[in-house]
């Protein structure tokens, strides 16, 4: 059974009636995932989480300009450590600006140690399979390192970081590494930069991986067609086992040439792969000329991945955004994929990917 909470008041009588519907499902037998989402308050001292210990399944997403309270933290640092048969747990702190004049601030990183602080005490370790850190999350390898015994199962890991706040990357890669010396083989990927030494090397030093998405927006150091073509040739490890692949940067970079290089030139071997996502960009010459031969390209390689599901096409746009500019890119790519379906039998759907603001 799963449940969600979402905290938006923080009136006496929800925390009463809160704390009151914890105790009685926290005891019932189907209660395994649980979501608390938090917005735009603090909730008080009194909220209560410790009815619940047979979580296989937590999420927490923190949507507030005030930094989340010790008590708070406390209550889910406990949480985890109790949840003996955790496997999946997801941290969500995006960013909220706040306003100072003609600029805006954000509130900094919440520390991954700190929700990991009850994990130290354990006799007997979890067994973690998927962990999603979706922005807002202070990682450093120590984190892992000290923790080491309870991602002995890990199978997914999800690092997001936003640009809007700093962090260390070279953190991140270290993460990398701590899980290449422990031999902790991910099967699932999802990163927002690609540069910290570590990363490439690790994807190098295994097969059986299943998915990698990354999404570079913004982080021009990612744009080294040297670890481009390094991670293509590390993919190679894993063409059997590959059945989701996402790159999607936002911007004009060897991204867009490179892995369409690289995926050409053995299509085939990649026989797992069901999901593709990919990014083209069309520039003002292609839309004068009605030329889609890049588009085109990324079609007729598609059309050699033997188990291919699903090909999903994003723009790069150039700065600055225009409006109009993107709804016309957007029916000249519609119109070129129709007339691939006129000439072309596939069994895979195409997604031309639309603006929301379009």
């Amino acid at each position: 059974m799963f449940h969600s909470w979402s905290f938006e008041d923080s009136k006496d009588d929800q925390v009463d009636w809160m704390n009151n519907l914890a105790r009685n499902i926290g005891t019932h037998p189907t209660l395994t995932d649980f979501a608390l989402v938090v917005r735009g308050i603090q909730p008080p001292s009194a909220f209560s989480l410790r009815p619940l210990s047979r979580l296989h399944a937590f999420s927490l997403a923190w949507h507030n300009t005030t930094p989340i309270h010790s008590e708070l933290i406390s209550e889910v640092a406990d949480l985890i450590a109790r949840c003996h048969d955790l496997k999946r747990l997801k941290l969500h702190f995006p960013p909220e600006p706040i306003r100072y004049g003609s600029r805006f601030v954000y509130t900094e990183p919440q520390a991954l140690a700190e929700f990991f602080r009850g994990l130290s005490f354990l006799e007997v370790p979890l067994r973690l399979q998927r962990l999603l850190i979706v922005e807002g999350i202070l990682v450093r390898a120590e984190d892992f390192v000290s923790q080491k015994r309870h991602f002995r199962f890990l199978e997914d890991l999800t690092i997001r970081l936003e640009h809007e706040r700093p962090y260390n990357l070279e953190e991140i890669g270290r993460v990398f590494a701590t899980l290449r010396h422990e031999e902790i083989h991910l099967k699932h990927i999802a990163l927002t930069n690609l540069h910290p030494p570590g990363i490439v090397e690790y994807i190098s030093s295994y097969s059986g991986l299943a998915g990698l998405s990354i999404e570079s927006h913004g982080d021009h150091r990612d744009d080294s067609s040297f670890l481009i073509h390094n991670l293509f040739i590390s993919l190679k490890l894993h063409r059997s086992s590959l059945t989701s692949l996402s790159f999607l940067v936002g911007r004009i970079s060897p991204y867009l040439e490179i892995p369409r290089s690289h995926l050409s030139e053995n299509a085939e071997s990649f026989s797992a792969l069901k999901d593709l996502k990919i990014e083209v960009h069309t520039s003002d010459e292609d839309l004068r000329r009605k030329d889609a031969n890049h588009l085109f390209a990324w079609l007729e390689i598609a059309l050699r991945f033997p188990a291919l599901r699903s090909l999903t096409i994003y723009p790069v746009h150039e700065e600055p955004y225009e409006q109009d500019k993107a709804k016309r890119i957007w029916r000249f790519r519609k119109h070129a994929v129709q007339d691939f379906r006129r000439r072309q039998e596939y069994t895979f759907d195409i997604y031309i990917y639309q603006d929301a603001l379009l």
